[in-house]
């Protein structure tokens, strides 16, 4: 087979692999992915490579095999930076955030981040900016480090309505979610410094931008937000009505 024949059936591969992930049937992924990985090692195919390590290291992570996913990330960020690929190392970096992050290693997290939003914002891909502002912002948020976590959270949701606004994107998830991720997080700062009024206001258009996308998760935990904030303003009934709201949709999509 030639290089050029083998180059067209890994990526189709590699590009059944992301829709088998993104349908959460993960067998059927790993499959597709592993059999594209060794025609772009075979080609030379670094890019190639590097973007499937880091698609193995989402789908492990997803199933919340955080080890497995280290080391596809680790192995995809050591191609990246041995042929300049920019995109797969920033995203290899922040991807590594996330699990530093989950074990309470915020410091690392914090420097996984750096690293990615320092590259995105050097190739001008805002999408990859605003998540790693988020992952910055949540693991300066759980150092209780509030001034910063916030600087870097709104800035999250200022270039997630730049995106929607200039591209039109608002209508895909990936794109909403880091903007409903940012207003969530953030209200989480207000309510820490028990400035209830803005965490309402955070929380509710949170709710609304994970209600436009159907992540039930991210409603949940908008709406005991909302509840908190009501309650620590004495405002009892409104307060009940949201979380009554809260443990409905828990327990309609079964999230404890």
């Amino acid at each position: 087979m030639s290089a050029g024949n083998e180059c067209g059936q890994a990526n189709a591969l590699s590009d059944l692999g992301k829709i088998h992930r993104l349908r959460t049937e993960y067998a059927q992924a790993e499959e597709y992915l592993n059999k594209a990985l060794p025609l772009y090692t075979s080609i030379g195919d670094s890019h190639g490579q590097a973007n499937v390590s880091n698609s193995l290291g989402q789908l492990h992570q997803a199933q919340s095999n955080d080890v497995e996913a280290e080391k596809c990330f680790n192995q995809a960020l050591d191609i990246s930076v041995n042929v300049g690929y920019g995109l797969g190392q920033a995203s290899a970096l922040r991807r590594l955030g996330d699990i530093h992050k989950a074990r309470s290693d915020y410091s690392k997290a914090e420097d996984m981040f750096n690293q990615a939003l320092v590259i995105f914002t050097s190739i001008g891909y805002s999408l990859g900016q605003a998540n790693s502002l988020v992952g910055l912002g949540e693991a300066l948020l759980r150092q209780a480090r509030y001034s910063e976590a916030k600087r870097f959270l709104q800035e999250a949701a200022e270039v997630s309505n730049k995106i929607d606004y200039e591209w039109a994107l608002c209508t895909l998830p990936g794109y909403a979610l880091g903007q409903a991720g940012a207003l969530q997080t953030l209200g989480e700062v207000h309510q820490a410094r028990a400035n209830y009024s803005a965490a309402e206001e955070s929380f509710n258009e949170a709710l609304v931008a994970y209600t436009g996308i159907g992540n039930g998760i991210g409603r949940t935990n908008s709406l005991l937000g909302l509840g908190e904030a009501l309650l620590r303003q004495a405002r009892y009934s409104e307060s009940k009505s949201f979380l009554h709201d809260a443990a409905e949709v828990s327990n309609q999509i079964g999230y404890k």
